[in-house]
């Protein structure tokens, strides 16, 4: 005998499932869309440049440009760890590589340290181990 709802359900089920991947989809593409959108800002205002310099002098003061600019950045990695934490370890794995890499310039570092009191305390912890950093919490 058989569950007069389960034929039921289980479209329910599979209904739920594509619109969730669908949904999933739709982010991956704003995410980068929006990715695009701040590297195209990035090179195309020389302002910009000395952000990622690997010698930039941090004795010369961090300019608002800069400085707003590496704040978005720093909210695209949110939004890319909240995505990736939604699609799996691989995704999380890569959103690693990225934040340890852009994390070791001197900018963005800078304004990493400045800001991050301020940001969603699982995204710092998040930041803090990709970076290497030793966490004391």
């Amino acid at each position: 005998m058989t569950c007069p709802g389960g034929v039921g359900f289980a479209f329910t089920l599979t209904t739920i499932r594509r619109d969730s991947k669908e949904r999933q989809m739709s982010n991956h593409l704003a995410l980068c869309d929006r990715h695009r959108d701040l590297w195209n800002e990035a090179s195309r205002r020389k302002e910009l440049n000395r952000v990622f310099q690997s010698d930039a002098d941090l004795a010369k003061s961090v300019t608002v440009a800069e400085e707003e600019f590496l704040n978005l950045v720093i909210t695209h990695y949110e939004l890319g760890w909240r995505f990736a934490k939604t699609v799996g370890p691989d995704e999380v794995k890569a959103q690693v590589r990225d934040v340890r890499n852009f994390f070791a310039l001197p900018l963005p570092l800078a304004i990493w340290e400045k800001t991050k009191i301020d940001r969603n305390q699982r995204f710092v912890r998040f930041v803090e181990r990709a970076m290497g950093k030793r966490l004391t919490d």
